[in-house]
């Protein structure tokens, strides 16, 4: 069948050939709206839907042809439903709503009594000023100012919602009223169905305010499916932009600008006037906080009943010294400013309990901040600070000390002086190559945090931090860890990740009862930590990804009983223990990038398992046990060189996601139609020559992947019988048995066409 007779054919069976526009009651009838051949976007729209039913799209759109029928010579319809006569000298279809707005500068309404939708453009009333777009598609643009008006636009006559995608006709040589006809479905525009309404009705909202003088922010949200589809903010997120800018220029100006404008002309505090109402009303707690202030006032020193100053996101770059003032201050916020330095007169705020400096340019800690004996909370996280002094001991109070992001290179070792009060230490993403043993002296720590540094070794003294319930060092370049780390008994996580170990003290997990976080992953591990089953006893998660483990021992994980997640990715496992079927108690098992070549009959054990990864090993076939995993959710076998996948596997009626890339299949079995809850089904780069027909029984397939399959000649009739399928790849494959005319349109005509072909033809058509 050519292209022609398939789209022809297309057209007539599927309801796709408009009628004639319904005459008018006047002497001339209504011009008959444009035809054309659906696009490869409308038919998805409009074949693809649920069930096979015919779409309401095209229903919404017969609809709308008989409703809005274009009543001219006569007169022209208006908002309130009257008519002005005039004569229409030229009408010009422009194609997609930015043409209309760019071009005409109009505001479209649609009004509940007559149903029919009018784009306002009338001069010699209140405005609203912008840019628009004048041209044609391919022609050179220029910018033009256009007027429209507002002041007889309702709220309540403003629909919120459409259930259609819209192309428009509108007369530009018309000056008083423009009609908006509903044509066909747009298959240029990329507005997502059922917004479009929304996007419309905000931009009038917000150009009447602007024209009315009232500031007042609106804020247009996609819903998560049209969100999900593209991080781009697309034509609906232009639109409310558009609709938000102060200045509006163009659609085509991006979003930034506009947001930054808005964020200018928020309302600022008048400094003066806080300060006195502050001082009148005696209040203790002042919020100065996003106001780009740049300088304080000295008149600051009269508000000394303040306990709370705050300050963030400010563009302070000093501090006045008459904050010394504000001798009851308990708490100053100061973060996200660009402080380089404090006054003297700090040393003042004798009752000081919480100091914020995060995101500044501090280069080092202020010797005024070494004098605030009460301090009890010290935030001076990401700031450039190289070094910390030795009058840090002074800080006797300090329970919560953030050092982190910084560019510290080494810690005094008058930090240990902080003994009886330091509770938090925070160091993470600095320079550090050591910690002194004196840290070790803090014995009332409960967490430490040494992540991302460059620590190759820690003193044995760590061993005292007795309290300690969470302790950071990973990304680091430790060696070898102190026995003395078994003495940390309150651990509740052990995360060594990402430094250099080749093994672990023995016994030191044995003697952690309380953990059960355990990640050794990115290390030089070549066999699993020395201590036995009881090291495991209270674990929940393990990983121990990315080292050189060659086997796993027998009975490691049987006092494991309440085992969830094990990953040993990126190993060099060539076998599995004979016991495997006693980890009966994990969810998640991740065994890719290893050297498996059989699995064991005993995974059958395993039912509580609900992801199974086993990609890029060596794989030949699969137990037929597999079937018995009755809770699997996802099994990835990727990479492998399996030839054939079990019948069995047709029981796993919780499997939503079945990956089977790069792998040697020649077929897959016909059970495959009974995984009901399918969605993601990968078999692209094997060696298939056919597709089961039982595909068409999975109504939950949203992604097939057929790709780089050179021997897949067809495909079957029952693939258009996938309801839900949204993606479809067919790449590399030759698919000779369907015309190439078809296959050059994509995986969306193709699929017509085997609607169109198949035995189901008229089940899908007049469903």
């Amino acid at each position: 069948m050519s292209m022609t007779a398939f789209l022809r054919r297309l057209s007539v069976e599927t309801g796709f050939s408009t009628p004639s526009s319904p005459t008018s009651d006047r002497k001339d009838s209504t011009p008959p709206l444009s035809r054309g051949s659906i696009s490869a976007r409308e038919s998805r729209s409009v074949i693809g839907g649920k069930n096979g039913r015919r779409s309401r799209l095209v229903q919404s759109i017969d609809s709308a042809r008989r409703r809005f029928s274009l009543q001219h010579n006569g007169g022209i319809v208006n908002e309130n439903g009257g008519s002005i006569t005039e004569k229409i000298k030229r009408r010009r279809e422009l194609g997609s709503l930015p043409d209309l707005l760019e071009k005409g500068g109009s505001t479209v309404v649609r009004s509940p009594q007559t149903r029919r939708v009018t784009v306002v453009d009338k001069p010699g009333q209140e405005k609203a000023h912008y840019t628009g777009q004048k041209g044609g598609r391919k022609g050179a643009r220029k910018a033009v100012k256009r007027e429209c008006s507002f002041s007889s636009l309702k709220e309540d006559s403003i629909e919120s919602s459409s259930s259609i995608s819209l192309n428009y006709k509108f007369d530009r040589c018309f000056p008083s009223f423009t009609h908006l006809i509903l044509n066909r479905v747009d298959s240029s525009s990329s507005l997502p169905l059922g917004r479009l309404g929304d996007a419309l009705g905000l931009c009038i909202r917000a150009a009447k305010m602007s024209a009315d003088g009232v500031a007042k922010e609106f804020e247009f949200r996609p819903s998560a499916k049209d969100t999900s589809r593209s991080k781009s903010p697309g034509m609906i997120g232009r639109l409310s932009s558009f609709a938000r800018s102060k200045n509006r220029s163009s659609l085509n100006e991006g979003n930034g600008k506009s947001a930054k404008r808005n964020l200018d002309d928020r309302p600022r505090k008048d400094l003066s006037r806080e300060f006195s109402k502050c001082r009148e009303n005696g209040e203790t707690r002042l919020d100065l906080s996003q106001n780009d202030i740049a300088s304080i006032p000295s008149s600051i020193r009269d508000l000394s009943q303040l306990t709370e100053l705050f300050l963030y996101k400010n563009k302070l770059t000093a501090l006045p010294s008459e904050i010394g003032a504000l001798s009851n201050l308990r708490k100053l916020g100061l973060s996200e400013n660009a402080l380089t330095s404090l006054p003297d007169s700090l040393a003042n705020l004798t009752q000081l309990e919480t100091l914020d400096l995060r995101h500044n340019k501090l280069t080092e800690i202020p010797s005024v901040i070494y004098k605030l004996s009460s301090v009890e909370t010290l935030w001076l996280r990401y700031n450039r600070i190289v070094s910390v002094g030795e009058s840090i001991g002074d800080l006797q109070k300090v329970k919560m000390l953030d050092l982190r992001e910084n560019k510290i290179h080494e810690l005094p070792s008058s930090i240990g002086r902080l003994s009886q009060s330091l509770t938090v230490c925070l160091l993470s993403y600095n320079h550090l190559r050591s910690i002194p043993s004196e840290l070790g002296e803090c014995v009332e720590l409960t967490q430490l945090d040494l992540q991302h540094n460059d620590i190759a070794s820690l003193p044995d003294s760590i061993g005292k931090l007795v309290n300690l319930v969470r302790f950071g060092i990973r990304y680091n370049k430790l060696k070898t860890l102190p026995s003395s780390l078994e003495n940390l008994t309150k651990l509740e996580e052990f995360i060594v990740e990402s430094n250099h170990l080749a093994a672990l003290p023995d016994g030191v997990l044995t003697s952690l009862p309380r953990v059960k976080t355990v990640n050794l992953s990115r290390n030089e591990l070549t066999s699993f930590p020395g201590g036995g089953p009881m090291q495991f006893a209270a674990a929940v998660s393990i990983n121990l990804e990315h080292n050189s483990i060659t086997k796993v021992p027998i009975g490691i994980f049987s006092k494991a009983s309440g085992l969830t997640k094990l990953n040993l990715k990126e190993n060099e496992l060539c076998s599995l223990p004979l016991d495997m079927g006693s980890w009966t108690s994990i969810t998640e098992l991740n065994l890719s990038t290893n050297q498996l070549k059989v699995l064991p009959d005993d995974i059958e054990k395993l039912t509580n398992l609900e992801v199974l990864i086993l990609s890029n090993n060596q794989l030949r076939k699969l137990p037929s046990q597999i079937g018995n995993l009755m809770k699997l959710r996802e099994l990835d076998l990727e990479e492998n060189e399996l030839e054939s996948i079990p019948s069995e596997i047709g029981f796993l009626i919780h499997l939503s996601k079945l990956w089977l890339q790069s792998n040697k299949l020649v077929s897959l079995p016909r059970t495959i139609g009974s995984l009901a809850s399918l969605q993601d089904l990968r078999i692209g780069e094997n060696c298939l020559t056919s597709i089961p027909e039982e595909i068409g029984h999975i109504d939950t397939l949203k992604s097939l992947y057929l790709n780089d399959n050179s021997s897949l000649h067809n495909l079957p009739f029952e693939l258009a019988l996938c309801s839900s399928l949204e993606i479809m790849s067919i790449e590399n494959c030759p698919l000779s048995q369907i015309p190439p005319e078809i296959t050059a349109g994509g995986p969306s005509l193709v699929i017509q066409y085997l609607k169109m072909q198949g035995p189901y033809r008229g089940v899908l058509l007049n469903q």
